[in-house]
């Protein structure tokens, strides 16, 4: 009677692993189809622990000279196979690619990768990485409207702190310098009015850092941001 039972019990052992590997591949499925971002997220937290199971199952099973070895096999080599994608595709190394990019200097191309994991993974957790460094990204390339446009994205998200020094000095260098390089239609009223926004931030640095070297250095550039507005004012309303 033991012996009969035995072959029995392997069966139904194999039947409860593979319906249950199954379902994972289900929610797998599920994932890659719905959420792209958290599906490459969640790939390798599924393959390392899928492989690992099933190549002991697969041992079991082949050693018990049992045909559901070659189905563990097969499942096996599938999370091998999630385990590589996983390291080649997906957020993970766009990201890594845009890091590097950012560490060589390359800032244009660096920005580009960290847009392209926003717009392609925006869901995984990658993407709020990517937008706390896709300013200075861009802001390194000289990319001053896409600098101000992030920057108040990942304010909007929380992931930088808009009363920081550091951001108040990049947000009034960046106005000014659209300011001073309007664009080919020469729009003097938006140079005005971006004069006007650098020296708002200028003054917020005077009022919340006074002993910063910033706000010393704001204190000359202040009188010299309100002439040059007064100036494309004055030819404004000339014109």
């Amino acid at each position: 009677m033991q012996l009969y039972d035995r072959p029995r019990l392997v069966l139904r052992s194999a039947i409860f692993y593979i319906s249950f590997f199954v379902l994972v591949f289900i929610g797998i499925g599920y994932f890659f189809f719905s959420d792209r971002g958290k599906f490459f997220d969640f790939l390798p937290y599924f393959c390392i622990p899928g492989a690992i199971l099933n190549l002991v199952l697969l041992i079991f099973y082949f050693v018990k000279r049992n045909m559901s070895g070659y189905i563990f096999a097969f499942f096996f080599l599938f999370f091998i196979a999630g385990m590589i994608i996983s390291s080649f595709k997906g957020p993970f190394p766009v990201a890594s690619s845009a890091d590097e990019h950012y560490t060589n200097k390359n800032y244009s191309q660096a920005a580009a990768e960290y847009e392209y994991l926003l717009d392609k993974y925006p869901t995984s957790k990658y993407a709020d990485t990517a937008l706390k460094k896709l300013p200075y990204s861009h802001y390194l390339a000289s990319d001053y409207s896409k600098t101000i446009f992030y920057l108040e994205k990942a304010i909007e998200k929380g992931l930088i702190n808009q009363n920081e020094l550091e951001i108040k000095t990049i947000f009034a260098d960046c106005y000014v310098q659209l300011a001073r390089n309007p664009d080919k239609n020469g729009n003097i009223r938006e140079a005005i009015s971006n004069y006007l926004k650098s020296i708002e931030y200028l003054r917020e640095i005077g009022n919340n850092f006074p002993d910063s070297n910033e706000a010393f250095i704001a204190k000359y550039k202040i009188p010299e941001y309100l002439l040059n507005t007064a100036s494309l004012y004055r030819g404004f309303s000339l014109g």
